[in-house]
């Protein structure tokens, strides 16, 4: 009980923080949803313990010993209905390895591939092509610590090309879990990106990382196969309000200033939420999910269609599980995920048979 208040105590001063706003600062592609699995849950499951080696992206106080062997390989096929644009392309390929003195490691690889594009000089004349990639290689160390608490820190190395302009800096993860196995419940905290460039593109000055504080909470239920996961994103920026370019009415005051956006109490608070749920039926798997912020600003207000919901499904087939995920992040445009898992030990034991 006493570890118990103490982990509800950091909560509470998390939720007072204040701090560098989500979605600011460089890099800001380290939050991309790296897994099918992870998509389809509407972004956030960082209070979900299983042999899920892409979760601890999310939180490395998920990695535990069921994860050793274990591996994962995801793709990206982008938003391909955009007219005229690129195929924005990421994958992410991850694996951890068990040491019982030690702990559970994994190492991972996100790639972000933004295609080619045409380059012009001031006068606009052309200059010929170029490409834009990120990458981030992470590593990350979880420990179990007494019977239901377990802690993990990341290491993230950035790397990113934008044509001739490159950028590298490091990040660092830090993330805790309450997990009590006989109520199916368990309670995540995490504090993401805190870091900094160490070169920054030509002409800019250093930036921070989009740093983050996030807490959840999932549980399964006793009757249903059926896992709920509730995630609160951005504690550190209690306030969403923002003036909002996509607005059909004017953005400027009667002084010619931005407007703040106006935004009920309730709103604000939901804009902090992502919900999301995976029904467990043997070897395939149902997932859903909701976040609410994405659909209000990243939808016209003249049509929100499905903007902010997410679905996918999962499936056990011989020694591997294979997942699909879809997020719709603009009426008729989805980002489509396939990942598929494994783990090593299971082809070494059919070998030695």
């Amino acid at each position: 009980m006493k570890q118990l208040a103490i982990f509800f105590f950091t909560i509470t001063f998390c939720l007072t923080a204040r701090s560098q706003p989500g979605g600011r600062g460089v890099y800001a592609f380290v939050n991309q949803s790296v897994s099918a699995r992870i998509m389809s849950m509407g972004g956030g499951m960082l209070a979900i313990q299983d042999n899920d080696i892409t979760l601890p992206w999310l939180n490395p106080a998920l990695l535990n010993k069921s994860m050793d062997k274990h591996g994962s390989m995801n793709f990206n096929t982008g938003y391909s209905k955009i007219k005229g644009g690129n195929d924005i392309k990421n994958g992410y390929f991850a694996y951890s390895r068990n040491y019982k003195k030690i702990g559970t490691f994994s190492a991972g690889l996100l790639y972000m591939n933004y295609g080619t594009f045409n380059g012009y000089d001031p006068n606009g004349d052309p200059t010929g092509t170029f490409k834009a990639t990120d990458n981030c290689l992470n590593i990350s160390l979880g420990r179990q610590y007494k019977t239901k608490w377990s802690y993990g820190a990341s290491l993230k190395y950035v790397y990113s090309v934008l044509g001739e302009y490159i950028s590298n800096g490091i990040g660092v993860d830090l993330g805790g879990i309450y997990a009590d196995t006989a109520q199916k419940l368990t309670i995540g905290l995490v504090v993401k990106n805190m870091g900094v460039q160490f070169v920054p593109y030509a002409g800019t000055k250093r930036q921070g990382m989009p740093f983050e504080i996030q807490v959840a909470i999932s549980k399964k239920l006793k009757h249903l196969p059926l896992l709920y996961n509730i995630v609160i994103h951005d504690l550190q920026s209690p306030d969403f309000r923002y003036v909002n370019t996509n607005s059909t009415s004017s953005n400027l005051d009667a002084n010619n200033k931005p407007k703040i956006q106006k935004m009920t109490m309730g709103d604000n608070i939901l804009r902090h939420f992502i919900l999301g749920g995976e029904f467990n039926i043997k070897s395939f798997n149902l997932r859903f999910g909701y976040n609410h912020q994405r659909r209000k600003e990243l939808a016209p207000e003249i049509r929100r269609s499905t903007t902010g919901f997410c679905w996918g499904v999962g499936i056990k087939i011989s020694k591997f599980r294979l997942s699909y995920g879809s997020a719709a992040y603009f009426p008729g445009i989805n980002s489509n995920q396939f990942s598929i898992a494994f783990n090593l030990a299971d082809f070494k034991r059919n070998k030695k048979g």
